[in-house]
């Protein structure tokens, strides 16, 4: 899309919501987002974002794969999967939150790539109905599920969703979810999802988890159940370990500083 054209899409988007947006030229492509997002929106501002993670998407990724997006925010790598998957591939992509959904629907189609993505605007969790969902001010990657101060949003299964559009049985190239500590309610929700699922790129964040009611030792127990590789994510030089493993790796202090510092993982069949 041209420069007129994402003038046009910031002026409607701009209309709607009665918010200021800029646009971030990155070498993926040019995604709009709210100057109030000091998280993921700002960091595209600066050229890219998650650098290690990005390059391994790339090469995971093939043509004509079938991709989940848990936490999609503004479509980084949704736009990123989509167009490596190609006209034969389908990203799925799941966001809850409805700026960050309005700012995605926008991005895909400003980067062309819309075609090959279905949007659901729920949370993954481990039951269909609705969950709290509580907001960040000045992160709008750090939106999170539970929360006295949130409100109610949809919820849904992944094996839910994926027999509902007849893709049950499809293998899954890639999983990535990065929803702020609801892993392992998305894990509970996934259970045959995660058998056809060849990767997974998700966070790991403990305080995250526990704060959304869940127990780090259910996580361990899930991917090592599901998984035979994993390997921290937290430089470029990645080494995949035996997932037997994985329970000790976690343990050890996580890849960013500070009392609720998190790690991201990729696990591999």
């Amino acid at each position: 899309m041209d420069a007129a054209g994402w003038a046009k899409l910031a002026k409607q988007i701009r209309t709607e919501t009665a918010i200021v947006q800029c646009v971030a030229q990155t070498t993926d492509g040019m995604f709009l987002f709210d100057v109030r997002d000091l998280g993921v929106g700002w960091t595209l501002a600066q050229g890219g974002y998650e650098t290690t993670e990005t390059l391994l998407v790339k090469h995971l990724v093939q043509p004509g794969d079938l991709i989940v997006d848990a936490g999609a925010n503004l479509g980084w790598y949704t736009t990123i999967t989509a167009r490596i998957v190609g006209p034969e591939g389908l990203v799925l992509a799941f966001e809850p939150d409805a700026l960050n959904l309005n700012f995605l629907n926008i991005n895909l189609a400003g980067n062309g790539v819309a075609d090959r993505v279905r949007i659901f605007p729920v949370a993954l969790y481990e039951r269909d109905g609705t969950v709290a969902f509580e907001h960040s001010p000045d992160n709008f990657g750090d939106h999170r599920i539970g929360g006295s101060a949130g409100v109610q949003v949809a919820a849904r299964t992944l094996d839910g969703v994926l027999a509902e559009v007849g893709l049950d049985e499809r293998p899954i190239g890639l999983l990535k979810s990065d929803t702020q500590g609801a892993e392992v309610a998305i894990f509970r929700g996934a259970p045959r999802a995660l058998g056809r699922v060849k990767h997974m790129i998700a966070e790991f964040w403990p305080y995250g988890i526990e704060r959304a009611g869940y127990h780090v030792a259910e996580y361990v127990e899930i991917v090592q159940a599901h998984f035979s590789r994993f390997a921290r994510l937290g430089s470029a030089d990645v080494h995949t370990q035996p997932i037997a493993g994985f329970g000790a790796d976690a343990a050890a202090p996580p890849d960013t500083s500070g009392p609720q510092g998190f790690t991201n993982y990729l696990f591999l069949k």
